[in-house]
């Protein structure tokens, strides 16, 4: 992975925040994909569970804004900061 692949995924990840579209968030996981919400919290698991738990939280539009760098990047893992405004 390169540091403008992780940035591509963050500005695609952002995308789907922005339009709720399943399609949009579902472009982003992989089929076995786990996705922790949070420290100590159940993980989404998989793209259909992803999905729905990620639409029955969505935000208001404009409500937030997202400003971030990609500080290291390894084969497989980038390692982000992100600041939610």
């Amino acid at each position: 992975m390169t540091r403008r692949q992780a940035a591509r995924w963050i500005e695609a990840y952002l995308a789907a925040w922005r339009s709720n579209a399943p399609a949009d968030i579902e472009s982003l996981f992989t089929p076995d994909a786990v996705y922790f919400t949070a420290p100590q919290r159940t993980p989404w698991q998989g793209q259909r569970e992803i999905v729905q738990g990620w639409l029955g939280r969505t935000d208001d539009q404009g409500d937030w804004d997202f400003r971030y760098e990609v500080l290291h990047v390894t084969d497989d893992t980038a390692y982000v900061r992100g600041w939610t405004i």
